[in-house]
């Protein structure tokens, strides 16, 4: 049993150190990581402030950047205003230039027209004296043509004139015959006003007939206005009359006349 007990010992003192040096392995590693860590921290703060001084520097050179840019731009405005007031100078002296060359061709031309001014009025005077003793052959032609064109003209109008003349008394005879003839219709217009007998009113009479407007209808068809007035009396009175016996006492016209 001690044996045991010594080994079973033995065993645990030897797994003690044998666990005692894995961790005294395990400290040196985690210290060797933190040392390591330690350095990398160190080259990390190390870059920061080197990259904050980077940084600072880098605004720096954007704000002189900026400042530049903005002298620059200044400059290019008061460049472009210089630009445009030449621009504007050179325009004027351009007119003026133009305005120059101008005044020198008007007068250039003035002096040109000038002298073919005189020329013309010399070659007018000279067409004037000339005009004044023979006429040119031209305008002789002319004015005889225009004179015979116009004697035609006369002669076709003169035509015209007698033709219409004519027609005017043709016309004057006929409206004389129409007045005539207007007059005497009048008169005969009055004549018959005064002798032709007013037509009866036979739908009327037609209502009053005593045997009534249909048997009115059926005696009266196709028969004159004297056959129509016979058949009205002899329904009121109740007898038949001849009225073919003596004279009648109203116009009877010329020729019987049938109401359809």
């Amino acid at each position: 049993p001690q044996f045991l007990v010594r080994s079973t010992h033995s065993l645990m003192i030897s797994s003690l150190k044998d666990r005692f040096a894995e961790s005294l392995k395990s400290n040196e590693e985690q210290g060797r990581r933190l040392e390591h860590a330690q350095k990398v921290i160190a080259y990390l703060r190390k870059s920061l402030a080197e990259g904050e001084a980077s940084q600072e520097k880098l605004r720096g050179t954007v704000r002189k950047v900026q400042m530049e840019h903005e002298r620059t731009l200044l400059l290019l405005s008061s460049r472009e205003e210089e630009l445009e007031r030449l621009k504007m100078r050179l325009v004027f002296l351009e007119q003026e230039l133009k305005s120059k060359l101008d005044m020198d061709l008007m007068r250039l031309a003035l002096e040109q027209s000038r002298k073919d001014l005189s020329a013309v009025g010399t070659e007018l005077s000279k067409l004037k004296a000339d005009f004044s003793d023979v006429v040119p052959r031209i305008q002789f032609d002319a004015l005889e043509l225009r004179a015979n064109r116009q004697a035609e003209e006369l002669a076709e109008a003169t035509d015209a004139l007698n033709k219409n003349r004519k027609h005017l008394k043709v016309v004057s005879e006929e409206r004389d015959f129409l007045r005539d003839e207007n007059v005497k219709l009048r008169a005969d217009n009055l004549d018959l006003r005064r002798t032709a007998t007013p037509r009866p009113n036979w739908q009327i009479c037609a209502e009053h007939f005593p045997k009534g407007s249909a048997k009115w209808k059926s005696q009266t068809k196709l028969k004159t206005s004297r056959e129509k007035l016979q058949i009205l009396l002899e329904g009121f009175l109740g007898r038949r009359l001849d009225l073919d016996d003596g004279p009648a006492e109203y116009f009877q016209g010329k020729k019987k006349q049938r109401n359809l």
